[in-house]
């Protein structure tokens, strides 16, 4: 009995890697669920839905984050989005971790100005805070549906352990276009 309470209990410490993972938060243009953050100036991931004329439903609960690529480049240079959180227990270099996530594509993405429906990729690039290095991890599919798929994956940090777990919007192809990906449910699978 005591072991398994001490199993319960390390793999409750080890699913906390990621907070709120369903990205549960107001909804809002430029606006992101805590404990997410902006990663860069110009970048301004939104929390839907209800923000740039999405109206998918949640996969689960009552919100999620859409994130988007830039046909043209700010005057920063910062053609797509991306936010990040520090992990509570960072990964470690070489480890196998699993993961999920559901993934869509509004086909209805737009501000008075520009569409913004092209199907891209979702990548999940980890940070060294020592280094400042960044990994990528994953990369998806190109995302062309508009109903939620879930996408079950392993991540296996090979440059060094991983702080900050960053979620990019990016181009399936070049030249740059504006395209859209729907986030929701991020959750890690601790090993059994």
């Amino acid at each position: 009995m005591f072991s398994l309470v001490i199993g319960l209990l390390s793999s409750m410490v080890i699913a906390q890697d990621v907070k709120n993972p369903s990205f549960e938060g107001s909804h809002g243009d430029s606006r992101l669920p805590t404990p997410w953050q902006h990663y860069d100036h110009g970048s301004t991931p939104d929390t839907q839905p209800g923000a740039w004329l999405v109206n998918t439903k949640p996969a689960d609960g009552n919100s999620y984050i859409s994130l988007i690529t830039r046909g043209q480049e700010l005057s920063n240079g910062n053609t797509w989005e991306a936010c990040f959180q520090t992990l509570t227990s960072p990964l470690k270099k070489e480890q196998t971790y699993q993961y999920s996530v559901d993934l869509a594509r509004s086909n209805t993405f737009a501000s008075a100005f520009e569409t913004y429906t092209e199907p891209i990729v979702f990548r999940i690039l980890g940070r060294n805070k020592d280094s400042n290095e960044e990994e990528i991890l994953w990369v998806s599919p190109v995302i062309e549906h508009t109903a939620w798929k879930r996408y079950f994956f392993q991540i296996t940090p090979q440059e060094s352990v991983v702080y900050d777990l960053i979620l990019e919007a990016y181009f399936a192809k070049k030249p740059a276009y504006s395209g859209n990906i729907l986030v929701d449910n991020l959750f890690y699978y601790p090993e059994s």
